[in-house]
């Protein structure tokens, strides 16, 4: 009989502290463990608490300054980033947990300028020393109303940036020297817009600063400066709305549209008129977003085909893809492109928020550490004993589930090993449920990518055997079978077990005299064994028979040698504990009684430690088996309240059966009642106005002598119709109708 749900999750409760109890067990058997209290070993899902709102970025010496949130505490301000990936907040303008939006960043003269407000009306122009950590503002040149910046940019030892002038309608290019004294060096012509000018995208290329600014409300133009000529707008009489904008090579490479509204890849070399560079999407418009420039390549990410949307390299001649953009995990709208110890980052919209992530080597966009990091569970699996130490899945209340460790006397060690490197199935923000890997050079990252859009792989039963990681995977439960990480990070499906798209869900994966053993449904439903060399050869080793109720509860390597505990085959009593013949293909029970029947056998040929072991696997078992005693108890009393509910149905048959005979009874006297003759006081009075309707129900009354025994007169018992010539008075038809 197999245990119910609320019975196998009690017995799995009770189970997971032996085996914890035997895992212990083991390590003091072979080492000297040191007895400590469990330590957190690596906290793997950590989440953004509040979105971190990004407004731009900058770096100034060894850090990355952009805005952010650190804490719910504090709002978002200005925050730099170290090399190690850990956040400090830099400055804190609004009181609380108000915010100031720190943006417009730029490292001039040693220092951060940036625009940010104290969440009231006195937004200003602050500048933050990093040598003294001390942050200031700069007074007002102009007192309008309102003051606003938009973004800034150092060139040829100045900074430029776009802020109000005498008037709050538009915004004018502003420079700044390095004693902090600003002007205006180009006042935008007035305009219908509300916000005029506002220049923003500045790029620098062959000395000249470029950059974008509006005309009208829904009009921008692509504009110029330098100390010779001034600030004038690029001639365009073939493209249209330029936004997004990048030097590479003494060029600037910028997104527009041309007469016929197709948004592509356009560039200007400073001297000839601007043309169309690339027509990266010849179906529709591409509509490209350009990044910037890293080790002499143009970053911008656009639609290749249809409405997916890619991150792309280009050198000048050629354009390559590196990675899709996924804007369920990444978001959409990549900006803040910025180059920061040797790896380009940017940031993502996701919802009204802009994130932070980076590019890898490989062009792949990674996810960093949260700024104000929340715990979600990582749903670690795997107990395993390695170098001493015990490593097993916990909740302190404060961290969710996640991968702890024993410590014993030997420190840090490692699971499921290769290359000193601890591999364990873990829920990974954006990737779901994947294999993942621990090193103290590297450590957290995920290694597998199995499932896809976002569902989970849920890897289980890891297993280091030779240079490989062998474990079991599918997608959201479904096509379960046997995987395999490689040393250099490929992963791949070793076996189909079972064929088709039903899963062979391998389980129990263990090593013994150099192969590898794993459980696994084959096609019959049935439970098998299977080995695994290292040169990938497969075969079944033995085969429980009864479908899905076959089933063992686990199975485990001691001394070379492979054991099962708590087998189940068809209906017969499982079998405690049993040793396999991986050679004959057969179970040798440890015993030679089933449950509930005690034995004094003793297993030959294992160690102390190994004997005490599997002492605790019995402990097991026991367990399991007065579950079992109450489960049969329960399934005792239910069959007698079933017993109970048929004679309370056989009685209601019974009253039901009576309520008809009394029915029956009822319109027999009904009937009786209708045949009574009732006395007449004036016969003759009473004939005379019915003689045809008596002569009727004469008729009617007249006995069948063949079909109607039942109204035959007896003439010794019914004397009531015998008539009575003395004192019955009524007249026969005959006298009646002479009289008439």
């Amino acid at each position: 009989m197999r245990p119910s749900l609320s019975g196998r999750s009690a017995m799995l409760a009770l189970l997971s502290l032996l085996e914890l109890s035997i895992a212990a067990l083991l390590v003091s058997a072979d080492t000297n463990v040191v007895s400590q209290v469990p330590t957190l070993l690596a906290d793997i899902n950590k989440v953004q608490a509040n979105p971190t709102d990004i407004r731009d970025m900058t770096v100034l010496g060894d850090k990355l300054y952009l805005s952010g949130s650190t804490s719910p505490d504090v709002g978002i301000e200005l925050v730099s980033l170290i090399a190690d990936g850990k956040y400090e907040l830099a400055a804190s303008i609004a009181d609380g947990d108000r915010s100031s939006y720190a943006k417009a960043l730029c490292a001039f003269n040693n220092k951060l300028y940036f625009f940010a407000g104290d969440a009231t009306t006195n937004h200003y122009l602050r500048v933050y020393d990093p040598a003294t950590k001390e942050t200031r503002h700069l007074p007002k040149a102009y007192a309008p109303t309102y003051f606003d910046m938009s973004e800034s940019v150092e060139y040829d030892g100045e900074m430029f940036f776009g802020g109000n002038g005498p008037s709050n309608l538009h915004q004018n290019l502003w420079a700044m020297n390095s004693s902090e004294d600003r002007r205006v060096v180009y006042d935008f012509p007035e305009s219908t817009a509300t916000k005029g000018g506002a220049p923003h995208r500045f790029t620098v290329a062959q000395g000249q600063l470029y950059f974008l600014a509006q005309v009208s409300e829904d009009t921008t133009k692509l504009y110029s400066f330098n100390r010779t000529h001034g600030v004038r707008q690029v001639a365009a009489p073939d493209f249209d709305s330029p936004s997004t904008l990048a030097a590479l090579a003494g060029k600037v490479y910028f997104s527009a549209s041309d007469q016929q509204s197709d948004r592509e890849l356009w560039v200007y070399d400073g001297v000839n008129a601007p043309y169309r560079a690339l027509d990266i999407n010849p179906h529709a418009s591409s509509s490209p977003r350009v990044l910037g420039e890293f080790e002499g390549k143009l970053y911008l990410e656009a639609a290749e085909s249809g409405n997916a949307r890619r991150l792309f390299v280009f050198n000048g001649t050629h354009l390559d893809a590196i990675a899709d953009v996924d804007a369920e995990r990444h978001g959409s709208d990549p900006d803040h492109f910025t180059v920061f110890q040797g790896e380009p980052f940017l940031t993502f919209t996701q919802g009204d928020s802009a994130e932070l992530f980076k590019l890898s080597r490989s062009g792949a966009i990674v996810s960093l550490p949260a700024m104000d990091p929340a715990t979600d569970s990582a749903e670690v699996s795997n107990l395993v004993v390695h170098d001493g130490q015990v490593f097993f899945a916990a909740d302190d209340g404060v961290h969710g589930s996640e991968l702890w460790k024993y410590n014993s006397s030997d420190g840090a060690s490692m699971q499921s090993r290769i290359r000193d490197k601890l591999y364990f199935a873990g829920n990974f923000p954006t990737r779901g449920s994947e294999v993942g890997s621990y090193s103290k050079s590297e450590e957290i990252k995920w290694e597998t990518d199995i499932a896809v859009l976002g569902d989970d792989a849920e890897p289980s039963d890891l297993c280091s055997f030779g240079s490989r990681l062998f474990f079991a995977a599918g997608n959201d439960g479904s096509n379960v079978e046997l995987w395999v990480l490689e040393d250099g990070g490929k992963f791949y499906c070793a076996r189909d077990v079972r064929p088709g798209w039903g899963s062979s869900s391998p389980k129990f994966l263990t090593v013994a005299n150099n192969t590898m053993y794993f459980l696994a449904s084959n096609a019959r439903d049935n439970v098998a064994l299977y080995s695994y060399s290292e040169d990938d050869e497969m075969n079944s080793v033995l085969e429980l028979s009864g479908g899905t109720w076959s089933d063992v509860y686990g199975m485990a390597s001691l001394g070379g040698q492979l054991y099962m505990w708590w087998v189940e085959e068809s209906m017969t009593a499982p079998i405690p504990l049993a040793r396999v013949d991986v050679i004959s293909g057969t179970l040798e029970p440890m015993s030679d009684h089933r449950v509930g029947r005690r034995s004094n056998a003793k297993p030959d040929g294992l160690s102390q430690p190994q004997l005490v072991a599997i002492a605790f696997l019995q402990l097991k078992l026991v367990a399991i088996a007065f579950l079992q005693l109450k489960l049969v108890a329960i399934a005792f009393l239910q069959l007698k309240l079933v017993a109970i509910a048929f004679l309370q149905l056989k009685l209601v048959a019974i009253a039901f059966l009576q309520l008809k005979l009394v029915a029956i009874a009822f319109l027999q006297s009904q009937c009786d009642a209708a045949t009574v003759v009732q006395p007449k006081p004036d016969p003759v009075a009473f004939l005379q106005p019915h003689l045809v309707f008596i002569a009727i129900l004469d008729h009617q009354c007249q006995p069948d002598p063949v079909n109607d025994h039942q109204c035959q007169p007896d003439p010794v018992n019914d004397h009531q119709c015998q008539p009575d010539p003395v004192n019955d008075c009524c007249p026969d038809i005959a006298d009646a109708s002479t009289r008439v």
